[in-house]
């Protein structure tokens, strides 16, 4: 994976820590070679670079904030002033990610709820537009995804069926081949609730923080994320997203079924999630895993008519009526994402 250093609006520069020291800003290098982010807001508060309790890691902090000028379906609902440090919006977030899909060049482990970004977002396309390009290098082998089940978000989304569909079509034909989507099966040791949002880029970089993979959390929610690198390898050896990414690797493959017992026998370890793309298949065996192709049967939308109707929202049936069609449907829970 190529990294590059950051090129900003007046150029490379040292902001504050967060306990009052300095550190680079940028995600970090790698045999001397540093990650470009995109140029970024430079208004108070500073996305702040910040010193860690492990000396040798690069992190980068990015943001999303709604555009506040802009007056589309919804506003009325989450009618709020404009951030004097964002005054058109901060797509930050996004920014860093399409910059890290761009120089990947083997594998990604993804784990979100939502995984729905497949509509434009102010000018920009969705997610998946660069997760395509970067699928489709000839170098590229594999990408993971775990994300929590349809079920547990569509009473939220309305449309998390048809719109986790989308987001697979839009990854192109080479997806069958290199992309594989993981659920929880329904079991008492299962988590209901998946509700991590991390990237994992060539085992060298990792994203993490509160954006879901949606039109909200890269264009219009206040989200918070770090980039990290760690191009001396300080953590035993490796690259923190490295070894983090053989953490949960060992978390999720290891679980076992309610009633399995508490036996060791037949644990993975380290040796066994050391290489992406040699661990892949295990994701396939893992007890408590589900391997799911979004595009075979979708689940049903939910009609937006059965919240609007609904006595929690008499503002909404106020402003609205009753709504019913996809399009409307989608702009209304996701109001400044287009």
């Amino acid at each position: 994976m190529e990294l590059v250093r950051p090129t900003l609006q007046g150029g490379s520069r040292r902001v504050q820590g967060s306990r009052g020291g300095t550190a680079p800003h940028a995600t970090g290098s790698l045999a001397a070679r540093h990650h470009r982010l995109s140029p970024l807001s430079l208004h108070e508060p500073d996305q702040a670079a910040s010193q860690t309790d492990q000396s040798g890691l690069d992190i980068q902090v990015v943001r999303t904030y709604p555009n506040k000028a802009k007056k589309l379906l919804g506003d009325e609902l989450v009618a709020q002033p404009g951030y004097m440090f964002a005054p058109n919006g901060e797509m930050g977030i996004y920014s860093l990610l399409v910059d890290a899909l761009d120089k990947t060049t083997r594998t990604i482990y993804l784990e979100d709820q939502y995984l729905v970004n497949t509509l434009p977002m102010a000018g920009n396309p969705p997610i998946t537009d660069a997760i395509r390009r970067a699928i489709e290098r000839p170098s590229f082998q594999k990408m993971i995804i775990l994300v929590a089940g349809t079920g547990t978000v569509q009473v939220e989304l309305l449309q998390a069926g048809t719109r986790r569909a989308d987001f697979i079509r839009q990854l192109g034909p080479t997806a069958a081949s290199k992309v594989s989507t993981y659920v929880y099966r329904a079991d008492a040791n299962s988590p209901y609730w998946l509700h991590s949002k991390l990237w994992i880029f060539d085992d060298q970089f990792a994203v993490i923080g509160s954006a879901n993979c949606n039109r909200r959390g890269y264009s219009h929610d206040s989200e918070l994320n770090v980039g990290i690198a760690d191009p001396e390898r300080r953590t035993g050896g490796k690259h923190f997203a490295h070894r983090l990414r053989m953490d949960l690797w060992l978390k999720h493959l290891n679980g076992q079924p309610a009633g399995a017992g508490n036996t060791k026998a037949g644990r993975l370890g380290d040796r066994d999630v050391l290489d992406f793309v040699a661990a892949s298949p295990l994701w396939d065996k893992a007890p408590l895993l589900i391997k799911t192709d979004f595009t075979a049967s979708p689940e049903p939308d939910l009609p937006l008519t059965k919240r609007i109707v609904d006595a929690r929202f008499p503002r909404a049936a106020r402003l609205y009526g009753v709504l019913s069609s996809r399009e409307l449907d989608w702009s209304f829970v996701d109001p400044n994402g287009a």
